[in-house]
């Protein structure tokens, strides 16, 4: 079995309380070289159940959410999906899903 068959439950991997903390353009690639392409844009959230790791999610097309400067909106994605693959520095994740949206932001213990 290759390791890019495996298949990552990827909510239960990120948790639910999704911070999203930048929006960046996902350049295209040619031959290894970035060109001035954009494909889509990378959300970065922030990942609070575990221990406040990042993580960037690639999503196809035009921004779907944007952010203001300083600015954190709690997020959920559509279709959601991890994959490992191999760097010389290590397994790395990648992620990519299909829409983004805000919800509210989680309730506190108490």
């Amino acid at each position: 079995m290759d390791i890019k068959d495996i298949v990552i439950d990827a909510y239960k991997t990120v948790g639910t309380d999704l911070m999203l903390v930048s929006v960046l353009p996902a350049y295209e690639y040619d031959n290894g070289k970035r060109t001035d392409n954009i494909l889509g844009y990378k959300y970065e959230v922030v990942l609070p159940h575990r221990a406040y790791e990042k993580l960037s999610v690639k999503i196809l097309g035009d921004v779907r959410l944007d952010l203001q400067e300083d600015e954190a909106v709690f997020v959920s994605f559509t279709d959601l999906v991890l994959t490992l693959y191999w760097t010389p520095q290590g397994y790395r994740i990648s992620a990519s899903a299909s829409d983004i949206k805000p919800v509210n932001p989680p309730k506190k213990a108490g």
